[in-house]
């Protein structure tokens, strides 16, 4: 039985000096450099208390091990000079710049290690007792002289976490000191202890994996690939991506390779175009496992290539969220830049009301356009109330709200996107799509979420009405659809006059008024009277059936008569309630 004793103390004594070790240089470069930028706060908080914790309790196991009668003498000893001299080295390595402090260190634990040698090497064996008064009589004296240090020079303030961590180590052996246990429950407590430990950094190393495996947000730096041999590269400063905060940062962008682009998008052949901007050219690209893509080749001048690619890398790289395109991937190569996307089957909703895919608008219930008008509100929701500092887009249109197979709506186009309160239109990069600019973005003043709001209201009429936001063909003064639709929007005997003709009388009056109220406050030339998109939302999110993402309750009608009825019921009440804003 004293074999399995000796033989198991000795292996748990290595294991536990290993982590030990681990635990202690990670206490020391926490310590020592707990002014990297790049750990929050809490982290640190973490990484230094759980540290601790483990280098409190596992030297009290070595205190508890070491008092057993049959591991004392040159084994144990030997493993503690060893463990000693290793932290003498590794102190040394952290705090290098500061000779004399290191040269301390390494004295301090050579003269601790020299002590436990000193008394566990009698033949009669180790005294826990005799060991503890002469290492700490060592330690006191050094850590006073580490108080008297810091005392003459303010640069070691962070030694004092040691002195009490230390003092606390001294406490918890002194403790340990007159528990007399017997070797089983010391026994009992080494394989309980160790069996957490490994319990814990197994849970830590899951947690770690899976946190990897599901990151949802870019880092601050892009990291190059081989692809970078194979290209010329632009001259970004990729130092810049990490300029722009965000509540969370996860992940990594990937970087992919040009000839896998090219291969995917078939040398970017323009039958596959999806669409096309002023400064881009959307391809539908099919990647590895047959994964559909949306490659976006930015084009224009050099200056311009680098703030967009910047931009969606600054933004898009760190933020998930169902009703916001997810970035994929970038690329680089010569002096062109590609911005990788999930691919959205039904395209663009400007496309959609308005384009080659007119027709299909046709599938656009009213129902189905208010789904589509939360989506966008829930995404705007997310960038102006979740993200700290708040995301400004600047660009939302039409053109920029993709839809998936089940029109599920996502904002893409953070070309232009800024954080809120710290840029005004001087600084700021606007886009130059007509119809969809508030009075603040014309004009030199702040720009804040409210312009998204417009932005907003916006689409909001092109879902009511089906018509572009600007017209050049029409008369000036009808040119912009705000300025066409907004005598209609305050009448409610007009308001059928300007609705899609797709979706005439498909909707309950009232719900038309409410939608109408909401997206005449949009669209108000002063920022302040426009609504908070939280509280666009709370007045949507009522209009939508719950099956499509909304709170509404559609009951089905006993007859044709009731439906008739009822309508004329809602009608009569809207004409009651909804506050003409222009009745004069």
């Amino acid at each position: 039985m004293g074999r399995f004793y000796y033989v198991f103390g000795f292996l748990f004594i290595v294991l536990t000096l290993l982590v030990v070790v681990c635990a202690e240089v990670s206490l020391v470069l926490t310590y020592m450099h707990l002014c990297v930028e790049d750990w929050t706060w809490w982290w640190k908080a973490f990484f230094s208390s759980g540290s601790v914790a483990i280098y409190i309790f596992l030297y009290s196991i070595n205190y508890l091990v070491f008092d057993l009668k049959s591991l004392s003498g040159p084994v144990s000893a030997t493993l503690y000079l060893g463990y000693s001299l290793f932290m003498a080295l590794a102190i040394m390595f952290a705090t290098g710049t500061v000779g004399f402090l290191s040269s301390f260190w390494f004295v301090h634990y050579l003269f601790s290690s020299l002590a436990f040698l000193w008394k566990t090497s009698e033949k009669r064996g180790s005294s826990l007792s005799s060991f503890v008064s002469l290492f700490f009589f060592f330690q006191s004296g050094s850590y006073n002289l580490v108080l008297q240090l810091r005392r003459l020079l303010h640069n070691l303030p962070r030694i004092y976490p040691w002195y009490v961590l230390l003092q606390i180590e001294g406490r918890v052996a002194v403790m340990v000191q007159g528990l007399h246990l017997s070797k089983e429950t010391i026994m009992a407590i080494c394989i309980s202890g160790l069996f957490v430990i490994i319990l814990s950094l197994c849970a830590i190393l899951v947690w770690i994996l899976w946190r990897r495996k599901h990151r949802d947000y870019g880092s601050k730096d892009i990291q190059s690939s081989d692809a970078a041999s194979k290209g010329h590269f632009f001259t970004l400063s990729y130092s810049r991506l990490s300029s722009l905060k965000m509540s969370s940062k996860r992940g990594l962008v990937a970087t992919i390779e040009y000839s896998k682009l090219e291969a995917a998008t078939n040398n970017f052949s323009e039958d596959i175009t999806l669409g096309e901007g002023s400064a881009s050219r959307v391809y539908k690209a099919c990647l590895d496992m047959g994964v559909l893509a949306a490659v976006k080749k930015l084009d224009g001048s050099k200056q311009e290539q680098e703030r967009m690619f910047v931009n969606e890398l600054n933004f898009l790289g760190r933020i998930k969220h169902r009703n916001i395109v997810s970035l994929l991937g970038c690329c680089i190569h010569g002096e062109s830049s590609f911005l990788v996307y999930e691919y959205l089957q039904i395209g663009s909703l400007g496309e959609l009301l308005h384009g080659t895919s007119h027709g299909l608008a046709s599938v656009l219930t009213w129902h189905m356009r208010m789904k589509i008008a939360i989506d966008v509100a829930r995404g705007l929701e997310y960038l102006h109330e979740t993200c700290k500092p708040p995301v400004i887009l600047q660009d939302l249109k039409s053109s920029n709200i993709l839809l998936d197979a089940d029109y599920n709506a996502k904002i893409s186009g953070f070309g232009f996107a800024i954080h809120g309160g710290k840029q005004n239109k001087s600084s700021a990069q606007l886009s130059d799509a007509p119809g969809i600019a508030s009075l603040e973005n014309v004009i030199d003043e702040k720009i804040t979420e409210k312009s998204d709001v417009y932005a907003f209201g916006i689409i909001l009429l092109e879902l009511l009405t089906g018509r572009k936001p600007f017209l050049e063909a029409t008369p000036l003064q009808c040119q912009s659809i705000v300025a066409w639709a907004m005598p209609n929007l305050t009448h409610r005997s007009k308001l059928p006059d300007i609705l899609d003709a797709r979706i005439q009388d498909t909707m309950d009056p009232k719900h038309l008024c409410q939608v109408a109220a909401v997206a005449v406050l949009c669209v108000q030339p002063e920022p302040s009277y426009r609504p908070l998109i939280t509280d666009v939302l709370h007045s949507l999110t009522p209009l939508v059936p719950i099956e499509l993402g909304g709170t509404l309750s559609i009951a089905p009608t006993a007859d044709k008569n009731c439906s008739e009825e009822r309508n004329m019921d809602s009608e009569r009440r809207c004409s009651e309630e909804f506050v003409f804003l222009d009745d004069k």
